[in-house]
């Protein structure tokens, strides 16, 4: 189980009082990990963040984490055999499209509103890189067939999972490849089918020809993007 601290750290200067927090999240890898997190920086954890595959259920230890601690939880679905690697055409986004996982996601979406939790459902992220199944440029995937997929998903989710769910659509902050056809608003769903926004990026340091970027070199233009297309919370 993958999980995430987050709270509010600090303001930023001169921003709008509603923007003017800043959540700092500190990955960790199991719950029972953030009572040594708390020892190390306090409590104040408002966010838990944790994946599921499709047709698995959510961990319990971490819905009951989350309840204790009163936070959000956040869950990523992956659409794939609980393994990684892009090579599993079952899960294309055409067959997501289709309707072919509609139980796997109603089933999480049932689970997640019984919790009574306020709940981010983060389906199908970083489409516009190369490394999952539902990829633009995988499995005969296409952004349209991503576009198509993404409604699907809400569609069964909104319906199942209650007023306390909200879907986050997330590209990674560049796109691999860098083409016109894999750019992120290929693959934007639309202002009305999304409810929060943001994006994936990391910082891959010095491994192989790459270089160290600062939060900034990796965040700023995705983020002037992906504003650019939506009003909804970033």
């Amino acid at each position: 189980v993958s999980i995430a601290g987050v709270a509010c750290v600090a303001t930023v200067v001169g921003a709008p009082a509603a923007l003017g927090c800043v959540e700092v999240g500190v990955y960790r890898d199991a719950p029972s990990s953030l009572r040594v997190l708390d020892r190390q920086v306090g409590p104040g954890t408002t966010v838990i963040s944790t994946y599921v595959t499709i047709n698995r259920a959510v961990d319990p230890a971490v819905i009951a984490l989350a309840k204790q601690r009163r936070a959000k939880l956040m869950v990523t679905v992956m659409f794939d055999a609980g393994r990684d690697g892009p090579a599993q055409p079952l899960y294309s986004t055409a067959r997501i499209a289709a309707g072919r996982y509609d139980k796997g996601v109603k089933s999480i979406a049932r689970q997640l509103k019984a919790s009574g939790l306020n709940v981010i459902l983060r389906p199908l992220p970083e489409p516009n890189a190369d490394w999952w199944p539902w990829s633009g440029t995988r499995n005969g995937n296409t952004p349209a067939s991503y576009i198509a997929a993404w409604k699907r998903v809400r569609k069964v989710a909104k319906a199942n999972g209650g007023k306390r769910m909200k879907l986050l659509w997330a590209p990674y902050a560049r796109s691999v490849p860098e083409t016109d056809d894999n750019a992120i608003d290929r693959y934007f769903p639309g202002n009305n089918f999304v409810d929060l926004v943001g994006v994936s990026g990391y910082n891959f340091g010095t491994v192989g020809e790459l270089e160290w970027l600062t939060p900034l070199e990796i965040f700023q233009d995705p983020y002037v993007e992906i504003r650019a297309l939506s009003t909804k919370p970033f």
